[in-house]
């Protein structure tokens, strides 16, 4: 998503033929459009003149949050699978949706190390807006073990995940 949401230009039937942005989105609606418009071979010129200017007024926001930013990240991409399960478009999108779930993974490691009743809530909310079930374990395991117990876990789903990717995607 290397744009600003005010910065491209577009014509009205492209809206028209893949819809506009999903409101059901909070965050990445924007990436979701983009993404729709790429799927659906429109095409995209990027103009690089010193003529070409975007001005972006940068403040704390949602933005900000990047849990929430990772979360809705993964929820695009999920909703993009389901629409694409070609192999050339699986090759770009597993490794982001690795990604995002990397990411929230870092971030539960984190909200661990604080809380562990905010790091169960966080897990529950990615489980239920992903449907994934690894969430609903790393939920399970927060009620049931000592907070050191939870960090080995995750550190070695961690790991293993990675070897995966590795070997799936090399």
């Amino acid at each position: 998503n290397l744009m600003v949401i005010h910065s491209p230009l577009f014509k009205k039937s492209l809206i028209q033929k893949f819809g506009g942005m999903d409101e059901e989105l909070y965050y990445n609606e924007d990436w979701d459009l983009w993404l729709r418009f790429a799927i659906g071979n429109a095409n995209f010129l990027f103009d690089e003149s010193t003529n070409t200017n975007a001005l972006v007024r940068v403040h704390k926001s949602y933005s900000n949050d990047n849990f929430k930013m990772f979360l809705h990240g993964l929820k695009v991409c999920l909703k993009i699978d389901k629409f694409l399960p070609e192999r050339k478009y699986q090759k770009i999108l597993q490794p982001k949706i690795a990604y995002h779930k990397k990411m929230l993974d870092e971030k539960l490691v984190e909200e661990l190390k604080l809380s562990k009743e905010s790091a169960l809530i966080k897990a529950s909310i990615i489980y239920e807006i992903t449907g994934i079930e690894r969430y609903r374990r790393y939920a399970m395991i927060f009620i049931s073990l000592p907070t050191w117990m939870c960090y080995v876990y995750m550190k070695s789903l961690a790991i293993s995940y990675k070897l995966k990717n590795i070997i799936l995607y090399a």
